[in-house]
């Protein structure tokens, strides 16, 4: 059985969600297998289904941020990386993590170690289907001449350099986030 990681305040993971309780309790959870004690920011974008209070009672060292709604993803996001940026000052790395992942074994220590190995580098998961195994999600790389034209690389074995990624999960260095300004929205 792999040993769990003890966070020091090294890293923090970030969340947004909206009516997901039981999605966004199976993520959590998930990380909990491998990081008891971890520390997060989720922000719930005014769910209906109470998922703030799940949330809560079940993780009560989370903290929840509560919006009116409209913020979606992306303002979700920005909020969540604000507010550990503020809560968490002294962290070193930040999990931007969707909520409907679900961590495979030893996900976050894999994470880890290639970021002590490439400490300037965003470190993207690829994200497997569990039923067809196919990627879904993870590195990109580009396509033809088009500027927005890219392929999802299925390398799932072995880091690669990508030139761009899907969010769903990845581990940013603080200071890689702060130099591209982390999520940039209009909100």
């Amino acid at each position: 059985m792999p040993e769990s990681i003890r966070n020091n305040g090294d890293f923090v993971f970030l969340l947004t969600t909206f009516n997901r309780v039981s999605t966004t309790l199976r993520c959590l959870c998930s990380i909990e297998s491998q990081v008891p004690n971890f520390q997060a920011v989720v922000v719930d974008d005014n769910s209906i289904d109470g998922t703030p209070k799940y949330i809560a009672d079940f993780f009560p060292n989370v903290h929840i941020l509560s919006t009116a709604g409209n913020y979606y993803w992306a303002a979700g996001m920005k909020l969540a990386q604000d507010l550990a940026l503020e809560i968490f000052s002294e962290s070193k790395q930040f999990f931007f993590v969707n909520d409907d992942v679900i961590l495979e074994k030893e996900t976050i220590q894999r994470m880890l170690s290639l970021g002590e190995k490439y400490p300037d580098s965003v470190i993207v998961a690829s994200l497997v289907d569990p039923v067809s195994s196919v990627v879904t999600y993870g590195g990109l790389m580009k396509r033809g001449f088009h500027p927005l034209k890219y392929k999802l690389s299925n390398v799932v074995s072995s880091p690669i350099e990508v030139e761009a990624f899907h969010g769903n999960l990845i581990l940013i260095p603080k200071g890689v986030l702060l130099e591209v300004a982390g999520i940039v929205t209009g909100k």
